[in-house]
């Protein structure tokens, strides 16, 4: 009896160590998948928001050219578009006039980062991201910010796309 118990108890034992290494195993496949997906996903979020800011800010056309109502109907449609990325579009011009995708809400509340990130994207002749904070028209959101340059190279505004973080 002992014997055979003993044998019973190597075999349950041995049996457990092994289930219990591949359990352990399956969960971390399952979680470095989960993160490559993850991963994936961000970059192609990021992507898109690039995408976007690189549609605004080769627009300086309308920066230069066009009246207020107009660049405010181009964010907007843009900011329609693309609703499921972002929340809100800004052009900043050099003279530090905002254009807002909803420009009667930024008229009303503001934004009071739009300041900072404008400095910051006015130095960088690519794009910049900012840290999360939050915004009256967007709420918790990320910046993605670049210069607009015109025909000379020269810095005639930023653009802004504030991403939907939920």
């Amino acid at each position: 009896f002992a014997v055979t118990l003993s044998i019973f108890l190597f075999l349950a034992v041995t049996n457990y160590q092994q289930t219990a290494k591949l359990f352990k195993a399956q969960i971390i496949d399952d979680a470095q998948k989960l993160m490559n997906r993850t991963n994936q996903f961000l970059d192609s979020y990021l992507d898109n928001g690039h995408n976007i800011l690189l549609l605004l800010s080769s627009r300086t056309d309308l920066l230069q050219s066009a009246g207020e109502k107009e660049i405010t109907d181009f964010l907007r449609s843009v900011a329609e578009t693309n609703s499921t990325i972002l929340k809100t579009l800004y052009i900043i011009r050099d003279d530090g006039k905002v254009y807002s995708s909803s420009q009667v809400f930024y008229e009303v509340l503001g934004n009071p980062e739009l300041p900072e990130i404008y400095e910051q994207a006015r130095l960088n002749y690519t794009a910049m991201i900012s840290e999360p904070y939050w915004s009256p028209q967007s709420g918790r959101t990320v910046a993605i910010a670049r210069p607009m340059l015109n025909s000379y190279n020269e810095r005639i505004g930023v653009a802004v796309v504030e991403l939907d973080l939920e």
